[in-house]
């Protein structure tokens, strides 16, 4: 899958008071997401058990443009998750993802003249549950 992120130019806050207006200039780069999966039925079809693993690059081009906001860097994605057949007409599904990122260095000066350098370390954890009632 292919984004278009160069198309967002900036990240604006407009203050209701004298303050000017806080603006991030995103200089974001287009990105691809690569991904494959396998799906397993069991023989009755009424598990299906699934797991997949995908990349997803960063829009953010180095560490002067990566924002406290938006402390992006590319991921990879392990994912699992399953189908169970309740009824003819009901499944409940499950899903989880893990995602790991290397540590993202942040460089990055602010618009009141202010630097914010450093380091994020990130990991994050996506569940989910769901219940479908087809009539």
């Amino acid at each position: 899958m292919w984004t278009h992120w160069s198309l967002i130019k900036e990240l604006r806050t407009n203050f209701s008071s004298p303050q000017p207006d806080d603006v991030q200039n995103l200089k974001w780069n287009d990105t691809w997401r690569y991904a494959v999966g396998v799906n397993y039925f069991s023989e009755t079809n009424k598990w299906i058990f699934r797991t997949g693993f995908a990349y997803d690059q960063t829009p953010v081009p180095d560490a002067q443009h990566r924002s406290a906001r938006v402390p992006n860097n590319s991921r990879y994605w392990l994912t699992a998750g399953f189908t169970y057949a309740l009824l003819k007409n009901v499944n409940i599904h499950g899903a989880y993802a893990h995602l790991f990122m290397n540590d993202s260095a942040i460089n990055n000066r602010g618009s009141t003249a202010g630097f914010l350098v450093g380091q994020y370390s990130e990991q994050i954890n996506i569940g989910g549950l769901q219940l479908d009632w087809r009539f």
